[in-house]
């Protein structure tokens, strides 16, 4: 699943609804990013919460942690 999300054009993608985990998951909602390393998408990272999470709060920290992930990468 997350390796879908390194293919979306937005640099926080934000899914409403993962049925594709269980029947429970459209009470879920997936917010992920990719990292980079030298302007090459390496992965992604995110967080799956309940669909009434807040949702700023996730996105930023979810944001914030691709792009250390991606500084990081770009020192090796």
């Amino acid at each position: 699943m997350l390796n879908a999300c390194i293919e979306t054009p937005e640099p926080v993608h934000v899914q409403i609804g993962v049925k594709e985990i269980s029947q429970a998951g459209d009470k879920l909602a997936l917010i992920s990013a990719p990292y980079m390393s030298h302007d090459q998408a390496q992965g992604s990272l995110g967080v799956l919460g309940p669909t009434r999470m807040h949702y700023e709060r996730a996105i930023n920290a979810v944001a914030y942690v691709a792009q250390l992930f991606s500084e990081a990468l770009n020192k090796i």
